[in-house]
């Protein structure tokens, strides 16, 4: 239903939104890793700076993500939502959709996905929200991959985090 309403407004902001969204369901990262992330096309891996790499709370500063069995249109999301990133952090949205700068673009992405839910989505679950996407990612995961791999996909250094904090049934 999401997806559906972003695709039919096609707006600005509904695309990035779009990209980010999907994105964060296929691999995971963090909104905040987006405008650090480098996409090697040739290889089809991706190199994320950890965004919780303080205090040993991460294996590194850096993870790999590699993305081989991507199709086109997933590793489209990743990229769009990657540059989209980039250019809100460096200034260049600013004159033509008035966004200074990622947190910026990142508030307008939440404003348009709280329209979407208010309007369109009735659910007794709990809000959906940017963050559901990684937390769908990982309940994915977690039917096909160790505890440790799970951990060293999302960033963190300890299994236990992914296993308390993320992807439960409610």
């Amino acid at each position: 239903v999401i997806t559906e309403h972003l695709i039919t407004d096609n707006t600005f902001i509904s695309r990035v939104t779009l990209s980010l969204f999907k994105s964060m369901l296929l691999i995971g990262l963090r909104l905040c890793e987006f405008p650090s992330a480098q996409l090697i096309e040739d290889e089809r891996k991706l190199i994320v700076k950890n965004a919780k790499a303080t205090n040993g709370r991460a294996h590194g500063e850096y993870r790999t993500l590699f993305l081989r069995s991507f199709n086109d249109i997933e590793l489209t999301h990743i990229r769009l939502a990657i540059s989209y990133a980039i250019y809100a952090e460096s200034g260049e949205l600013k004159e033509k959709y008035g966004i200074s700068n990622y947190q910026s673009l990142l508030t307008k992405v939440r404003t348009k996905l709280y329209n979407i839910r208010k309007n369109h989505l009735r659910t007794s679950k709990g809000a959906i929200t940017m963050y559901s996407a990684r937390h769908q990612f990982m309940a994915n995961i977690k039917k096909v991959y160790s505890r440790e791999e799970v951990a060293a996909l999302v960033g963190h250094a300890t299994d236990i985090t992914a296993g308390r904090h993320y992807g439960r049934k409610r």
